[in-house]
């Protein structure tokens, strides 16, 4: 009995490892999809601007 209390330990260890990992991950996707939506919305707001300068 006490050594499926361990084996169910060790995997919850893991399991858990891999889910801070995934959700490292995911935080890490989410952080760069808003800086290239930030990076394109400077690039259209100053492609904008620049147009409404035009005579």
């Amino acid at each position: 009995m006490r050594s499926w209390f361990l084996n169910t330990a060790a995997v919850s260890s893991s399991a858990l490892t891999v889910g801070d990992e995934t959700a490292a991950v995911i935080c890490r996707d989410i952080e760069v999809t808003a800086i290239r939506e930030t990076m394109f919305m400077t690039k259209t707001v100053a492609s904008l601007l620049s147009y409404s300068d035009l005579p």
